[in-house]
């Protein structure tokens, strides 16, 4: 069964990397297939904890992660309701943890685009008496100059 808008099947397979590419074009809001042809992006995570220099932030990030993860269960075993609503209520709770634990270490998107445009090049012509000199192949300096500028390429 074929949907609107699917693919063809003689098209190439969908890779985990052009998913991640159609994903982040539709949060960022940008045209489809842009990441693919024009830009690349990257995310990265600059984490500025206290004694981070001394213990690093991969301990901080451990640390946080164990009193995240016993919270959850001490939590967990406090509550008197099914065992089915503890899991989710669980779930949803270490995931709010987890995602407040990587805004913690201050994540950063860059998307570069990158685009190739042709040179310009201004050129200034006077119409001074001196242009008005004939010495380029008997003809003036500006009629000169003039067919140089409008033929093609050389």
């Amino acid at each position: 069964m074929a949907f609107a808008g699917s693919r063809p099947a003689a098209a190439l397979p969908l890779t985990f990397k052009h998913l991640m590419q159609h994903f982040w074009e539709l949060i960022l809001g940008l045209d489809r297939g842009f990441l693919g042809r024009e830009g690349e992006f990257s995310l990265q995570f600059m984490p500025r904890f206290p004694g981070q220099q001394t213990i690093g932030a991969g301990t901080w990030n451990g640390l946080m992660l164990t009193a995240a993860v016993a919270i959850v269960i001490w939590i967990y075993r406090r509550e008197n309701i099914r065992r089915r609503s503890k899991m989710i209520l669980g779930l949803l709770r270490l995931s709010l943890l987890l995602l407040l634990i990587a805004l913690l270490n201050r994540p950063v998107l860059n998307l570069t685009q990158t685009r190739t445009e042709p040179s310009v090049l201004a050129v200034m012509i006077d119409s001074s008496l001196s242009m008005r000199l004939q010495d380029v192949e008997g003809r003036s300096r500006i009629d000169a100059v003039r067919q140089l500028l409008t033929s093609g390429d050389q």
